[in-house]
């Protein structure tokens, strides 16, 4: 009778560990069905979310080194936010697993299940300590791998080639390379030990745990406690859970690391949020205004102590052409994001007929601004795309006239499918272009905009004259029912200008027409004499 018990128990404990493991093996089947369908899903939600936020951040975010190393650190996390999902899946299957060598273990004694749970506990601390380790390394290199990754970028990329080249440059961008990997590993590395130590200790601990378990099985089984026929089924219960220990630590283990990235993305979503909060009852931004008006307006970058602009007060009327101009760094591009809402003033204020832009949604005011930047994108689209980024309705000939505007028709005639030709020049297909030609179709798109606020940020600088001027008298026709802002350091273009400010070291040091401010005889009568000294010399060498 104690036999056929035994061989009934034995028999039980088999057929139970035989259920469960074919259940795992079902569930394991769903987890990887399941998660080859979410992981996708869920790096696409995050990252998403992550580029709705970076997008609406205030444009000096961009200058605040804390908010970039945040934006990076959440970058990592949305594309790896499917490791969370692998993470919980292998957690869950290893549960399942658990539970039911639980079950078994506890139906043979109830010492054993309290044992085996306590091998569970030294391999959890060993990978929640080196998980630890690992990202708290990461954050504490972020600059290092930012500063990596730019490297990377400038010294295999197709824009920097030939300044590499030219300037005999790749010696010393692979040094610093080579300096900042080093810095990397060393920090790898140390992390490495910090890991190494911890599993040590951890599975010591375990081991010392896991060996408890079957002195005690063993022990059950000489003192009669567990049948002997039954003692075979807990040996294999006991290995597999041992095996689904670590399937549960190491699924634990990426679940708690990838948490904190996950921390990092959900705070930046936050910061990025706050920086970017909305007026209770945003005020209505005013269409076609009348003035722009800066009041006693100082700016500070994120970080810097000085400011880039300081008692500024300006005026502009809509119909007018202001120029802008000073030694570089004086603060004129600043001035012109000021006035155009980009930037908030540390102090002040910025006013389109009166409404503070403080107090309206920043998104009204940027639907009336048309920009043509210094440094301009060059997006790897077609040529119709790179002019209207996706402006509205994609009109054709609004299009071509805007190019002809421009000077950018006589580019789009030697394409060879024409607006829809390719300019994306590392891609099969791709057209390439010259600094100029990128420029005019950069002015196209300023002008396709048809905004009532024009601001053009050295907007000729790689035209050739005839191009120029096409660009200038283009300029001059949109003031009639524009306002329009032109920064430059070619005094030439300011001759046409309404109204000429002088900026020298962020104050606004002089302001006039051209001939009232070379009577003037100040900062603009130096430069403007030292530009005509240039032509002259060049003219009478050409003689």
């Amino acid at each position: 009778e104690k036999a056929t018990t035994s061989t009934s128990g034995s028999g039980g404990c088999a057929r139970t560990v035989g259920a469960a493991a074919s259940v795992r093996s079902l569930v394991a089947a769903l987890t990887i069905a399941t998660t080859a369908r979410i992981g996708p899903r869920v790096d696409g939600v995050a990252e998403i979310r992550y580029l709705e936020a970076a997008t609406r951040a205030p444009l000096a975010a961009y200058d605040d080194p804390a908010w970039c190393d945040h934006s990076e650190a959440a970058n990592r996390a949305a594309k790896d936010a499917h490791l969370m999902t692998e993470a919980l899946a292998t957690v869950t299957t290893a549960l399942l697993g658990l539970f039911a060598a639980a079950g078994v273990l506890t139906h043979l004694h109830p010492v054993l299940l309290p044992l085996l749970l306590v091998a569970v506990v030294p391999r959890g601390w060993a990978a929640v300590r080196a998980a630890r380790a690992a990202y708290l390394t990461d954050r504490h290199t972020l600059a290092d791998r930012r500063l990596r990754h730019s490297l990377m970028f400038h010294t295999a990329g197709r824009d920097s080639a030939l300044e590499v080249r030219a300037n005999t440059m790749r010696s010393w961008l692979l040094d610093r390379f080579r300096t900042v990997t080093s810095r990397l590993e060393n920090a790898a590395a140390e992390v490495g030990r910090t890991h190494a130590r911890c599993q040590i200790l951890g599975d010591a601990a375990a081991g010392t745990a896991t060996a408890g378990v079957y002195a005690a099985l063993l022990w059950l089984t000489a003192d009669g406690h567990i049948p002997p026929a039954t003692a075979g089924t807990a040996f294999i219960a006991v290995q597999t859970s041992g095996r689904l220990l670590t399937g549960l630590v190491h699924g634990a283990n990426s679940s708690y690391k990838t948490g904190l990235y996950l921390d990092d993305w959900d705070r930046f979503l936050t910061d990025t949020t706050a920086r970017t909060t909305l007026p209770d009852e945003p005020r209505p931004v005013p269409r076609n205004p009348k003035l722009i008006e800066a009041r006693n307006v100082t700016f500070h970058y994120p970080g810097s102590e000085l400011p880039a602009l300081k008692g500024i007060n300006v005026r502009v009327h809509q119909g007018e052409v202001l120029a802008i101009v000073g030694a570089n760094g004086s603060g004129k591009s600043t001035l012109a994001k000021l006035l155009a809402g980009l930037y908030t003033p540390t102090s002040g204020t910025v006013t389109w007929d009166g409404t503070d832009l403080a107090a309206v949604d920043p998104e009204q005011v940027w639907n009336q601004l048309a920009m043509l930047p210094q440094d301009f994108g060059r997006w790897p689209v077609t040529a119709r795309e790179n002019i209207t980024l996706g402006q509205g309705p994609q009109d054709d000939t609004a299009i071509t006239t805007a190019a002809h505007a421009a000077g950018a028709d006589t580019v789009l005639a030697t394409f060879p499918d024409g607006l829809d030709t390719n300019l994306a020049p590392s891609w099969w297909g791709g057209r390439d272009l010259s600094g100029g030609q990128w420029q005019r179709l950069a002015a196209a798109r300023a002008f396709y905009r048809n905004a009532p606020v024009l601001i053009c940020d050295e907007p000729t600088s790689a035209l050739d004259p005839l191009a120029e001027e096409a660009v200038y008298e283009r300029i001059r026709t949109l003031s009639a029912n524009r306002t329009v802002i032109l920064i430059t350091h070619r005094l030439g273009s300011t001759r046409t200008a309404d109204r000429i400010i002088v900026l020298d070291g962020g104050e606004i040091t002089e302001e006039g027409t051209h001939h009232t401010l070379l009577q003037h005889n100040g900062t603009y009568t130096t430069m403007w004499r030292a530009q005509a000294q240039t032509y002259n010399d060049r003219a009478a060498a050409e003689r």
